[in-house]
C-alpha cells in the first residue's frame, strides 16, 4: 500500500470509535520524505497514536523536519523511532 493512502486512511480513522489504533510499525518500506510529509499531516490531528516507527526509511531532511514540527502539534505521541534516516544537518 502506498504511504499516502495509509496516511489518507490513518487521517480518516480518527473519526472512528470502534477501532483505536495505538502502535503503528512501518519500518523498511520505502517511505519518502513525501510520505514523512503526510505522515506528519496525519500526526498533527491523530489523537490515539502512541507508537510510530518509521525507522530504516528514505525520509531525508524534508520528512524529518515536517514530522519534528508535527510533534508540536500531537500530544499524545510518545515514541517516535526515526533511526537510520540518512538525513543532512538541515533536518536535525
Amino acid at each position: 500500500m502506498d504511504a499516502k493512502l495509509l496516511a489518507e486512511a490513518l487521517y480518516k480513522n480518527i473519526t472512528l470509535t470502534n477501532y483505536i489504533l495505538t502502535t503503528l510499525h512501518l519500518s523498511n518500506n520505502h517511505i519518502d520524505f513525501e510520505g514523512g510529509r503526510i505522515f506528519a499531516e496525519v500526526l498533527c490531528v491523530n489523537t490515539t497514536l502512541i507508537e510510530v516507527d518509521l525507522g530504516h526509511n528514505r525520509l531525508g531532511s524534508e520528512g524529518v523536519t515536517a514530522l519534528g514540527k508535527a510533534l508540536y502539534k500531537n500530544n499524545t505521541l510518545t515514541t517516535l523511532n526515526l533511526c537510520d534516516k540518512q538525513i543532512d544537518s538541515g533536518g536535525i
